[in-house]
């Protein structure tokens, strides 16, 4: 009868009543995250990741500070200038450490990645017009807060100012797929560094860009 038809959702069968096909609703959109401007990650080659760490917060403080004016800038020509070399045999191998690494900002910039791309090549030396463009993209200063304060750090993201963090990973986080939210950790595996980005104070959540590429994680973000 007429009173056993009913709405079917997504389906092209209705026990032969009138079909109407509604899709389902979307999901709900969180309106409590905080979250700044990022660019595209990219994915490391070998152990530059606080290299891309600190090219990624550049990139947000200028997106802040400059009109909302969209510059990527290059992992590798930080990494030229910062990475510790223990092995001859390895030299791209040795990484870097956060102080250095702003440290090159300080001294000699950010130089746009559509100059210098990255391509992996950490011994390839930026060229006189290379320096002389990142001279444009210093910074003046940067700060330490503590590892705990989760307050200082929420402070920062609504300041436009994004969180560096250098910690050690796990498993979990290194393969981590879409959805995946990281909140046990299990054994170390990777001492690595990346940038909290955003928060979510009602899921007490934050949000970090990555550099192990777009098919990590949720699109590069976690």
């Amino acid at each position: 009868t007429q009173d056993s038809c009913k709405t079917v959702y997504g389906s092209i069968t209705n026990n032969g009543c009138p079909v109407i096909v509604v899709p389902p609703p979307p999901p709900a959109i969180d309106t409590n995250w905080v979250e700044l401007k990022m660019p595209t990650p990219l994915n490391q080659k070998y152990g530059e990741c606080v290299a891309f760490a600190v090219t990624n917060a550049r990139y947000s403080r200028w997106y802040y500070t400059n009109n909302n004016e969209s510059i990527p800038f290059s992992p590798a020509f930080d990494f030229y200038y910062a990475k510790f070399v223990f092995d001859v045999n390895n030299p791209c191998g040795g990484g870097t450490s956060i102080q250095k690494a702003l440290d090159v900002m300080i001294n000699q910039g950010a130089c746009p990645i559509s100059l210098m791309p990255y391509t992996g090549d950490c011994m390839l030396a930026p060229t006189a017009n290379q320096i002389t463009e990142a001279a444009k993209y210093k910074i003046g200063s940067y700060s330490k807060i503590s590892k705990t304060d989760t307050s200082a750090i929420k402070t920062m993201i609504d300041q436009k100012k994004s969180v560096i963090v250098a910690m050690s990973v796990d498993n979990s986080f290194v393969n981590a797929k879409p959805g995946f939210v990281w909140n046990t950790y299990i054994s170390p595996v990777l001492p690595h560094g990346f940038v909290i980005c955003g928060y979510n104070s009602t899921k007490h959540q934050f949000k970090i860009i990555n550099s192990f590429g777009t098919a990590w994680g949720d699109a590069g973000f976690l």
